[in-house]
């Protein structure tokens, strides 16, 4: 006997599969909103760590600050910090312009300890000491022997002689004066804190060729807030008492003290009244030691952008590495908050606006 199976279809197949359908779609919603929830804590996290930054950021200004690595290609999505290539706060170079009063007295130091960025020429005072000593160091930078005059100028004799003029930008005199008496020609200043200048002079006042020279003999100092400075230069023409014209900037480190990536070594090209001034050449070395070019230019202490690019929270680039002037290239610039493009110059020369 043949035994016939009668088929059918059961009629709970399809509310399975619904269910099953409904079920997954339940998942993957789920799974997505998850996604978005998650991400919107990560840009909320950012967000909060970006304004934290931009307080401390707040409180720098002078040029060659820079926390981070920037001298990578343009990218307008990276995650750059919001630090800039700048040293010096804004409230310091404010209190800098204030501490330099017209009769010369009570040079402050700013917070850090760093003497200010802004100068205010001072009068020429009559040394009451052996003017032999004046006369040493005259010679041998007349002679340009600059071995044997950093040789003296470290001397206690003669640090004791800039001492004396310790609180004021006035100054101690040997050269050749005019008929009333003011420096005119050439001549030697000495200043308070280990500086001294020598070169021409007219009316009593830097005019012409000269050299700009601070030491800092007992202990290293600080220059663009970069610590362990052991000099200060800069050396060509100056007007009215202040760089104006070419010339060339130099610091020298016995190590770059800095939480910044570079700290400014030279800067080569024109100067008006201190501050930068047309095409600008830069040397900077980094906390490794390595040193870098960067070229720019800039008029009175602001630098124009080397192109028209932003990157991230709208820095511009005021530097480019190698010939940026013919090559035109986005890559390996120097960033800046385009808010701090301003007071670019010889730190402790520059003439407050």
């Amino acid at each position: 006997m043949r035994n016939d199976k009668k088929t059918s279809n059961d009629p709970m197949t399809p509310a399975i599969i619904i269910a099953g359908v409904a079920i997954l779609i339940a998942l993957i919603v789920g799974a997505v909103a998850l996604l978005f929830i998650r991400n919107n804590e990560d840009e909320m996290k950012a967000d909060v760590s970006y304004t934290e930054e931009v307080d401390e950021e707040e409180a720098s200004v002078f040029p060659w600050k820079n926390k981070d690595k920037e001298t990578g290609s343009v990218n307008e999505d990276a995650d750059l910090d919001d630090k800039d290539n700048t040293g010096d706060s804004n409230d310091e170079q404010d209190s800098d312009k204030n501490d330099d009063s017209s009769d010369n007295k009570n040079v402050k130091y700013t917070k850090n300890g760093e003497l200010p960025a802004f100068y205010t020429p001072g009068k020429m005072q009559y040394y009451e000491g052996d003017m032999t000593a004046l006369k040493e160091i005259y010679d041998y930078w007349d002679d340009y022997n600059l071995e044997a005059v950093h040789d003296l100028i470290n001397l206690e004799r003669n640090r004791k002689i800039t001492d004396s003029l310790k609180g004021s930008n006035d100054f101690y005199y040997y050269g050749e004066t005019d008929g009333q008496g003011l420096p005119a020609g050439k001549g030697l200043a000495i200043y308070a804190n280990n500086t001294y200048y020598f070169g021409g002079w007219t009316n009593g006042q830097k005019q012409g060729n000269g050299t700009w020279l601070r030491i800092f003999p007992d202990k290293t100092g600080i220059v663009n807030g970069v610590k362990g400075v052991k000099e200060h230069s800069f050396t060509g023409v100056f007007t009215n008492d202040y760089p104006n014209g070419e010339g060339q900037e130099n610091i020298v480190y016995e190590k770059a003290e800095s939480n910044r990536e570079y700290a400014l070594l030279n800067a080569i090209g024109s100067f008006q009244d201190g501050y930068y001034n047309s095409n600008m050449y830069i040397m900077t070395v980094d906390n490794s030691g390595n040193s870098c070019d960067w070229y720019g230019s800039a008029n009175r202490g602001v630098f124009n952008y080397v192109n028209s690019k932003e990157a991230y929270q709208g820095k511009r680039a005021i530097l480019t590495v190698g010939d940026g002037f013919t090559t035109n290239e986005f890559d390996g610039c120097m960033w800046i908050m385009p808010k701090n493009n301003k007071g670019f110059g010889i730190a402790g020369l520059m003439r407050a606006e």
